[in-house]
């Protein structure tokens, strides 16, 4: 499996692959809201592949000087299970180590409760949660990077 990092600004092509894997993982995905953080000049992302076929991506975007907005990620359902997830947390949080960023940040709700197993076990606390507009639970973690 290759995992390869890409910086902004990311081609057209690579960003119709994500949003497909995205809709996949996501039923609720705001595409708006998608192509806005996609279009940003500051993204980064992360994104595993397996004989040309996308099986999972890792985005942010700088959120200060000193820290990295970790927004968005998954792994396709037949590549779970795997380590996979952690193989795209390891190479987006090396290279904002190695780009002086000294803290990554990050939301979840319980219902994504891998995504928030795999954020505690890599040393993130929680630090933070609230209720959005619509109701639910948000969880919000930062980690250290040293």
């Amino acid at each position: 499996m290759e995992i390869v990092l890409h910086t902004s600004p990311f081609s057209v092509s690579l960003g119709a692959e994500l949003l497909a894997l995205a809709k996949e993982i996501f039923t609720s995905l705001d595409e708006h809201k998608f192509f806005d953080r996609l279009a940003r000049p500051d993204g980064l992302m992360a994104v595993a592949a397996k004989d040309g076929r996308l099986a999972g991506f890792k985005m942010g975007y700088r959120e200060s000087d000193t820290t990295v907005y970790s927004w968005l990620g998954g792994v396709r359902p037949d590549f779970r299970g795997h380590g996979l997830g952690q193989r795209l947390m390891d190479a987006q949080h090396a290279h904002c180590r190695a780009h002086g960023y000294r803290y990554v940040k990050t939301k979840t709700m319980n219902r994504w409760r891998a995504m928030l197993i795999l954020n505690l076990k890599n040393g993130f606390d929680i630090t933070q949660t609230y209720l959005s507009a619509n109701g639910e639970q948000k969880i919000i973690l930062i980690k250290p990077l040293t």
